[in-house]
């Protein structure tokens, strides 16, 4: 059986971190920056496949690499990836982070997400759950965050109760809950900034 994970997994080239049963790695087509993978060592397909040994490492192994993301030089890892290339695409899309508007900062926030199927856009059958750090300043409107995978179906509000000229400012202690409320990141608390909780979606 042939698996870009599983053949990345054991030539361990690019892994940031490990556990018992899964490793991360930063995506090499960034769609923002500090974009990372965290794939079960095991070949599992589904997030429905995981062992409960699996599932209850798997909190862990999240707010892990977070702390990974928060402590990397980013400039130095985009660079090493255009100078190493994957190939063209992926030295487009590093390019792209060099120049992100959160390149010299932690990320204001994070989106989970899971191609649960081939409907939902999955193209390897290996399980990976996306971690991608969301920043102010790079999308206009932030409301509905996962939901704007369907076009025109994002903000489900009237208006954006996220005024711009309180969005660098209400949101500066406290804590975020995310992942089904249990994975915790020193942030902002949901009584703050609705902007900054953010729920573990399949995608």
């Amino acid at each position: 059986m042939n698996c870009k994970f599983c053949d990345i997994y054991k030539s361990r080239i690019g892994i940031i971190y490990e556990n018992e049963h899964f490793f991360a790695q930063f995506d090499k087509f960034p769609v923002s920056l500090g974009h990372s993978e965290v794939i079960p060592k095991r070949h599992a397909v589904s997030l429905f496949d995981l062992t409960e040994d699996e599932w209850g490492n798997l909190q862990n192994s999240l707010s892990d690499v977070v702390r990974v993301i928060e402590q990397t030089n980013f400039r130095e890892t985009y660079q090493s990836y255009i100078n190493n290339p994957l190939n063209d695409k992926s030295v487009e899309f590093c390019k792209k982070m060099l120049n992100h508007v959160g390149i010299d900062k932690k990320p204001d926030a994070y989106n989970v997400g899971i191609n649960e199927g081939e409907a939902a856009g999955r193209t390897i059958h290996h399980l990976h759950i996306h971690l991608i750090p969301r920043f102010f300043g790079v999308v206009e409107d932030y409301v509905g965050g996962v939901r704007n995978i369907i076009p025109g179906m994002g903000n489900y509000r009237n208006n954006n109760p996220y005024p711009r000229s309180i969005k660098h400012t209400s949101c500066l202690s406290g804590e975020r809950m995310i992942f089904c409320g249990r994975f915790k990141s020193n942030r902002a608390t949901p009584k703050e900034c609705n902007s900054r909780t953010v729920f573990s979606s399949f995608f």
